[in-house]
């Protein structure tokens, strides 16, 4: 639920190979993030106000699994606030019912999983994974998954992206990392990953051909 990304160009290492792994952010970059659309509008707030009283931490340590859903939802508000959360079950249907895939992006990944390339998601998100996978058929897809929820830490930090790669059983220059938040693909590139800052599918759909992976 990160509200403030970058979208700037970066250098990373180019390898050029017919298969390597392709390793996919979630929110944003194949599926878009409901949160600046829906919270606003259950919450009866703007942006600006819930980030005013939302707890800073409650959301990470869910992602990261340390507690649960009640939790998650007892702590949504800062203590000072004095609010109490009240919405769970409406947002959690709402949410749910909301998850769709980014534009084009289906067409690209059927492209890649047909052309034999070898794709996962990693991404920092809660148990809630399950509700998105299921939903849009992920499997479809994917190989596999990396969440922050079953790994105990979030990108970017390095030990995120070594776990991944362990989990995946690839090298890192073999490996293609995709997410449309700049700080993480710095920190792939950083252990030797090829990055990609995504912002719309047939820009990435011209990089991975330049890499000549389609």
């Amino acid at each position: 639920m990160d509200i403030f990304k970058k979208s700037l160009s970066i250098r990373c290492s180019v390898v050029k190979a017919d298969k390597r792994v392709i390793i996919f952010d979630m929110m944003d970059t194949v599926v878009v993030d409901p949160f600046l659309r829906l919270f606003p509008e259950i919450l009866g707030m703007s942006i600006e106000e819930i980030l005013k009283v939302k707890d800073p931490n409650s959301w990470p340590e869910f992602e990261l699994g340390l507690i649960g859903e009640e939790e998650y939802f007892n702590r949504f508000y800062r203590p000072e606030s004095g609010r109490v959360f009240t919405e769970a079950k409406r947002l959690k249907e709402v949410l749910f019912s909301s998850y769709r895939y980014i534009e084009k992006i289906e067409e690209l990944l059927l492209e890649l999983k047909e052309s034999g390339q070898r794709l996962w998601i990693h991404s920092n998100y809660s148990v809630w994974f399950s509700e998105v996978r299921a939903r849009l058929g992920f499997d479809r897809f994917f190989e596999g998954y990396i969440l922050s929820y079953d790994i105990g830490v979030r990108k970017p930090d390095r030990e995120a992206y070594q776990k991944a790669l362990s989990i995946i059983g690839e090298r890192a220059e073999s490996s293609i990392f995709i997410d449309d938040r700049l700080v993480n693909v710095e920190a792939a590139c950083k252990i030797g990953m090829q990055g990609i800052v995504f912002e719309e599918t047939e820009k990435l759909r011209q990089k991975l051909a330049s890499l000549s992976v389609i």
